[in-house]
């Protein structure tokens, strides 16, 4: 009985995580507007959620990233193909695995906005 309570708590958990962020992809994404510098407003967003932001454009280079500095972003590859960025469209793509820019199990969300593509992964 206990083990079937720990996988639906663990299931909501992570059900709720998953909302959580791709509410914020979207919020972060409507607040990239034509102007705003792309690695600022990644390192301010991040640090205000305490989670990694990544700011992508629709081609796949990335633009900002929070857990990143300015000079490191061009050795990032390229993010048109992760799951979450092909999926995201009218609604945010979620995808979990293994991150390749730092080794780590992540949850992401990725939301289209204007300029491009906002993820935010936990």
């Amino acid at each position: 009985m206990v083990v079937v309570v720990d996988r639906q708590l663990r299931a909501r958990l992570v059900d709720q995580a998953s909302a959580t962020i791709a509410s914020e992809a979207v919020l972060i994404a409507s607040q990239w507007t034509s102007g705003t510098d792309a690695d600022s407003l990644a390192d301010i967003a991040g640090a205000a959620l305490g989670m990694r932001v990544t700011l992508i454009s629709p081609s796949g280079a990335v633009l900002g990233d929070s857990e990143f500095s300015r000079d490191s972003l061009g050795t990032l590859s390229n993010h048109a193909t992760r799951p979450e960025v092909m999926t995201a469209g009218r609604t945010p793509g979620v995808a979990r695995r293994v991150s390749n820019s730092t080794g780590r199990e992540e949850m992401y969300a990725a939301a289209r906005g204007a300029q491009g593509i906002a993820r935010i992964s936990l």
